[in-house]
């Protein structure tokens, strides 16, 4: 195989550029850069204990959101008819929209947790 430069990536990937506030908190520390590892750990527990707070967050939306809540929006009568639906059949289309809310502030809660993160991760790009 010949060894034929590529341009579709560059030889070496672009260093990190550590915003000012990341400075700030080193240069608070009293060693410095020798207080990376403990800087690094302190943004891992903080991550861990943000995760655990959602998932607490989504128990509580389980437990608050029910189908009872949503009874109400379902129709009393077939659509065009004077027939009324039975309740359980009510219930079970409510189960269906308490679902979709639960899975709709889920994905809310899950998102905002992932942009919260992303401020942790290094910005670089590969040069193309």
């Amino acid at each position: 195989m010949d060894a034929e430069k590529n341009d579709k990536y560059a030889s070496n990937l672009a260093v990190p550029r550590l915003n000012d506030a990341i400075i700030g908190e080193l240069k608070k520390m009293p060693d410095g850069i020798n207080s990376l590892a403990q800087y690094k750990e302190e943004k891992r527990k903080e991550i861990a204990d943000r995760e655990n707070q959602v998932r607490c967050e989504v128990e509580k939306l389980k437990k608050k959101i029910t189908a009872e809540k949503f009874v109400d929006q379902t129709p009393v009568y077939f659509k065009g008819t004077e027939t009324e639906i039975p309740h359980w059949k009510r219930l079970l289309m409510a189960q269906k929209i308490a679902a979709e809310a639960i899975r709709q502030q889920e994905a809310v809660l899950w998102e905002e947790f992932a942009t919260w993160k992303r401020q942790f991760s290094p910005n670089f790009k590969i040069s193309k």
